[in-house]
């Protein structure tokens, strides 16, 4: 009888962590997606740009909060080229598939090699399990988050993607300076001299 009960005990508390498992997985979001630290940065020069993102659940009023007890143990993040590719869930730029890992910080891009003035537009979905539960395996994924992006500033002095080909600089600018003594010497020299002798003659006659 005792053991009886403390199996169906047994049974009710791992079915009530398989609920609450798929609860916060339902309502689990990554939210504060970054770039190199920042959100939505424009204009980025490093070639791997670092990614980002926090967990977030969301309440019944849908307003975000600290989802207690849940934490990653996959991600998948897509890069597209354009907001229209992203919607459809293709990475035309970086596809990482599920990964199983926790982390969420600083994750350096590894897809195709990015070239100057690109747009990238990137998501994240995650796969959360409740904290300490052994063994526990990734089961039901959250939503997408909020798209993001990112564009990269010019990274080459010769800039293939310039319609002109390799041969178009992306840097266009002058130097500014003086690159010749003027053929003219300056007045101020000569009014100066004509200042300074009108001023002896005046003192002279004062004397």
């Amino acid at each position: 009888m005792i053991r009886a009960i403390l199996t169906t005990t047994m049974y009710f508390i791992v079915l009530g962590l398989s609920l609450s498992n798929a609860s916060g997985a339902e309502n689990l979001s990554p939210v504060a997606l970054r770039c190199e630290y920042l959100v939505n940065p424009e204009g980025i020069d490093v070639l791997s740009p670092r990614l980002s993102w926090e967990l977030c659940g969301k309440s019944e009023g849908g307003n975000l909060k600290a989802e207690r007890g849940v934490r990653q143990v996959a991600y998948r993040v897509l890069v597209a080229s354009s907001r229209e590719l992203l919607n459809k869930n293709q990475g035309d730029l970086w596809d990482t598939g599920k990964v199983t890992s926790d982390q969420s910080n600083q994750l350096a891009y590894a897809g195709k090699p990015l070239r100057s003035r690109i747009q990238c537009f990137w998501k994240v979905m995650v796969w959360p399990v409740l904290s300490g539960v052994e063994g526990a395996a990734a089961g039901t994924p959250s939503a997408w988050s909020t798209p993001a992006h990112w564009s990269m500033g010019l990274l080459d002095a010769v800039d293939p993607s310039s319609p002109e080909g390799f041969a178009a600089t992306s840097w266009q600018a002058e130097w500014i300076g003086l690159d010749k003594a003027p053929e003219n010497k300056p007045k101020h020299g000569a009014v100066m001299e004509e200042v300074n002798r009108h001023s002896k003659g005046d003192l002279w006659r004062a004397a």
